[in-house]
């Protein structure tokens, strides 16, 4: 699943990338390798549909704060924002509820 959010930086230094795990639990990593902060970086709704879980209630979870940071009661999009540069990155895990 890769999607890159507008306006922000070049398509080519931002990603989404998703695999699915046991239990129906997806992890989804924004990364930025660019030289500049990526304001935000957008899974959009056919970023998510690739993942399964479009449209269902999930929590989310933050796995380097080891902390539930939301909880979506049906799943559209993702969003991470101010990614830092040069291999700044958001890691998410996605569980159904």
């Amino acid at each position: 699943c890769v999607r890159v959010g507008q306006p922000g930086p070049p398509p080519s230094t931002t990603n989404v990338w998703s695999r699915k795990l046991s239990g129906g639990k997806v992890a989804v990593v924004f990364l930025n390798v660019g030289a500049t902060v990526a304001p935000y970086v957008t899974c959009d709704e056919t970023c998510i549909k690739k993942t399964g879980l479009a449209g269902k209630a999930v929590t989310v979870r933050d796995l380097w704060l080891k902390k539930d940071i939301s909880t979506e009661e049906r799943l559209s999009k993702l969003t991470a924002t101010n990614l830092p540069a040069e291999g700044g990155h958001l890691m998410l895990l996605l569980t159904p509820k």
